[in-house]
């Protein structure tokens, strides 16, 4: 079988929005996204289990909450309704992957 490639995430400034607290959320998520992919090379399926439920929560976290903040901030409805289906496809494809898993 062909080794998978499957690339770590990096984090880069370039994907810094500016606000500290939404920034490190970010970055939490970039973590989680590597705990997963680190799971999956070892092949490890309750890792990679426990790392796809740790992920749905944290992007429920912080998706809650990145909406709330720039609602607050005056964030045109249009934009926010934009941001929110990024944020809902993000959310489809980790609850594939949790399909795939068989949760």
């Amino acid at each position: 079988m062909p080794t998978l490639e499957l690339p770590q995430f990096e984090w880069s400034e370039g994907f810094a929005c500016g606000v500290d607290l939404i920034d490190r959320q970010h970055r939490n998520l970039v973590d989680i996204t590597n705990l997963l992919r680190q799971a999956i090379l070892r092949d490890d399926t309750v890792s990679s289990a426990n790392s796809v439920e740790s992920l749905q929560a944290y992007a429920r976290y912080h998706f809650a909450y990145e909406e709330s903040w720039a609602r607050d901030r005056g964030m045109p409805q249009a934009a926010l309704d934009q941001h929110a289906r990024r944020h809902q496809a993000f959310a489809d494809r980790i609850q594939a992957m949790a399909e795939q898993d068989g949760r």
